[in-house]
């Protein structure tokens, strides 16, 4: 029954993904299929656990945004990675996903930000692992490039918030007034927490001028055709 779950998903036509995605929405998909993971989990069903792995990648494979995004939500992303986890050619050797969100990752502001900066920081957080390590044998280059966009996304809209917070500018420059340049020892964990935050702010910088850039190439093309 599974497997012909996997070979429906794999023979989607791009005109079926958007109606499809809302169907799973419309009809708690995800949530039963959760449920139906944690008990060939905790029955130890060897025989169906990788076909969960072959589901989640199906569903991913869609390129859908607003399911990507749903899948790799607090609610849903550590049911995702667990599912991730049976990998039929890793099965052996499985790459434990879940011990690395929840004892390796530790996600700490170390300024005020709003909940909607946080979540776009996880998620990208999230992408990238999933990216990197949880598709990294499997993924093709269309998805390859939707999450790589996604990420480009939200990157953006972590900025554009940043920059119409006036509490997180008050609190940047009066961490950095802060800094006794006196005291290099009682420093220098406040330097460590100043720099990603200028680093990923150029970074930030570099992506909007990159865009700007291939809009105006985009736009002048099309005034001289």
């Amino acid at each position: 029954q599974k497997n012909k779950v996997v070979t429906f998903f794999q023979g989607i036509t791009p005109s079926l993904k958007e109606p499809l995605s809302r169907k799973i929405f419309e009809d708690k998909f995800l949530e039963n299929l959760v449920a139906e993971f944690k008990l060939a989990e905790t029955n130890n069903n060897q025989e169906v656990l990788p076909f969960f792995f072959g589901i989640c990648k199906s569903l991913l494979f869609l390129n859908e945004t607003s399911l990507t995004e749903k899948l790799l939500s607090d609610q849903f992303y550590l049911d995702l990675f667990a599912m991730l986890e049976y990998e039929p050619r890793l099965i052996v050797n499985r790459i434990r996903h879940r011990d690395h969100f929840c004892n390796t990752v530790k996600l700490k502001p170390v300024l005020p930000v709003d909940d909607v900066i946080l979540f776009r920081v996880q998620l990208n957080m999230r992408i990238q692992y999933l990216k990197d390590v949880a598709l990294a044998y499997t993924i093709n280059e269309e998805t390859f490039a939707n999450l790589s966009n996604f990420v480009h996304f939200n990157q953006i809209e972590i900025l554009r918030r940043l920059q119409h917070s006036s509490d997180f500018l008050k609190s940047i420059f009066s961490r950095i007034q802060s800094l006794n340049l006196q005291e290099i020892d009682e420093q220098f964990p406040l330097i460590i927490e100043v720099n990603p935050i200028i680093d990923f702010d150029r970074q930030n910088c570099s992506n909007i001028q990159t865009t700007h850039n291939n809009n105006d190439n985009d736009n002048n093309n099309n005034s001289n055709n």
